[in-house]
């Protein structure tokens, strides 16, 4: 096995990251609503999202996933898709979801178990 060169120098030039948003996304109306959105269904099926401040382009489909790319660190991934679901949260497009209070998977709200870390929920009063 040969081994690998200290000596190569590498860039990150592109980072593509995914989340599952966990409910149905009406496309055409979010493209309606967020600036920045657009939604051409007989070219492409999903909604293409570029935030004004960054190079960044979010790709959502009908189902709820999305991914991010064109960008270059998990920090510019964190902001971009912030400002997204923010964005759909404004629009009233979002479901305020519940998450788990350990490890901030979102949940179904009848979920007494999370199945990301196995934090037990509290019985209802």
């Amino acid at each position: 096995m040969a081994k690998a060169n200290k000596k190569i120098k590498y860039e990150v030039l592109n980072i593509m990251a995914a989340i599952e948003l966990k409910q149905e996304m009406d496309l055409k109306h979010i493209s309606e609503v967020i600036k920045g959105a657009e939604y051409k269904p007989e070219s492409f099926e999903g909604l293409i999202y570029r935030p004004p401040w960054s190079y960044a382009v979010v790709v959502l489909r009908k189902d709820g996933k999305a991914i991010c790319t064109n960008v270059k660190s998990m920090e510019e991934v964190e902001k971009v898709f912030g400002g997204f679901i923010e964005e759909l949260k404004r629009a009233g497009v979002l479901k305020e979801r519940k998450t788990c209070p350990s490890c901030g998977a979102i949940l179904e709200e009848e979920d007494l178990v999370c199945l990301e870390c196995g934090y037990v929920f509290p019985p209802p009063k």
